[in-house]
């Protein structure tokens, strides 16, 4: 493409020469733009993820952020992301982790839930068998 751009640049005037040259610019534009996108991405995953066996649920915006800005690359400029597959793996880690906190937070919620009827459970049979024993002493009392 930048071949094309400089010999057309160099050609002699012709109908819509200048509109070839500024739709080729166009495109240098964005192919400069997604090259700078692929570098930051490959940037980031050097520096931000780095070692992938030291990675945090403090790190899930960050993969996730990655991944994202991933997927909106074509596939052919997806191949060009370094060390992909440690990063799908960091993301199934992180996801994984998230996943270990909410299912502890929610049984320890069950647990502390299932806690409290029990204990209500007890004091209502204590407090019943309580007034049961009244009754029965009130009944035998009546006797003597």
């Amino acid at each position: 493409m930048i071949t094309l751009l400089a010999a057309l640049e160099e050609t002699k005037e012709f109908k819509d020469r200048k509109k070839y040259i500024a739709k080729l610019e166009e495109d240098k534009k964005k192919i400069i733009s997604i090259q700078e996108e692929i570098d930051s991405i490959n940037e980031d995953v050097k520096e931000k993820l780095y070692p992938f066996d030291s990675i945090s649920i403090s790190d899930y915006s960050t993969v996730h952020s990655i991944v994202d800005r991933y997927n909106k690359l074509s596939e052919y400029d997806q191949k060009k992301i370094l060390r992909w597959e440690d990063v799908v793996k960091t993301q199934t880690q992180v996801d994984n982790l998230l996943r270990a906190i909410i299912i502890t937070v929610s049984l320890v919620l069950l647990a502390a839930v299932a806690s409290v009827f029990i204990v209500k459970h007890i004091k209502k049979r204590k407090n019943r068998k309580a007034d049961e024993m009244a009754e029965l002493a009130k009944q035998y009392k009546d006797e003597d």
